[in-house]
């Protein structure tokens, strides 16, 4: 079964706070939505978004293979004896 990166499904929302900053909600299937706070302005909040987008899409092939950590077949530890 192939997996996916937990935010390739995310929708991102901008929203003004009370004290006049800016946040980023990240809601994501069959989680509770996260706030990421504060910014400065709303061009800050967007560039966020676009980097967090940008860092998932990189992470995501590796979510492919659940075997990514996995010595292949055959390889050797160090322990075994050569002689």
């Amino acid at each position: 079964m192939e997996k996916i990166h937990p935010y390739a499904l995310a929708e991102y929302t901008v929203f003004r706070d009370k004290d006049q900053t800016y946040g980023v909600t990240i809601a994501t299937p069959e989680t509770s939505p996260a706030r990421i706070t504060p910014f400065a302005s709303r061009k800050e909040a967007e560039a966020w978004i676009a980097d967090h987008k940008a860092r998932v899409a990189q992470q995501a092939p590796d979510m492919r293979s659940p075997n990514r950590f996995r010595r292949p077949a055959g390889a050797r530890t160090g322990s075994e004896s050569t002689t």
